[in-house]
């Protein structure tokens, strides 16, 4: 099987990676550590924010994702189920 080739990501802007360290400062008990290169911080060992390139990404419970899109628990679970499913059949030979 060939080996794949990492894809280059591109860096966070120094102004978001400032910005993103000021706001962890209010969250002493999160853990600071890299994913992928950025900067993310973990809280009980998952990742519960971090950047990606230009992007800062903050990962919330299925209930507050329903909450803001207004539809269901069950609506989350299956746009990720849909989402998870499409993204495998993408990368996976």
């Amino acid at each position: 099987m060939a080996e794949r080739a990492m894809p280059r990501f591109r860096p966070s802007p120094p102004e978001l990676v400032e910005r993103f360290g000021a706001v962890l400062e209010d969250y002493p008990t999160a853990v600071r550590r890299k994913m992928f290169g950025y900067p993310a911080a973990f809280v009980g060992g998952n990742m519960a924010t971090g950047l990606f390139a230009d992007q800062w990404v903050v990962r919330l419970p299925d209930a507050e994702i329903a909450a803001l899109l207004g539809c269901r628990v069950g609506t989350v679970a299956s746009l990720v189920h849909r989402a998870l499913a499409r993204l495998r059949s993408e990368i996976e030979p």
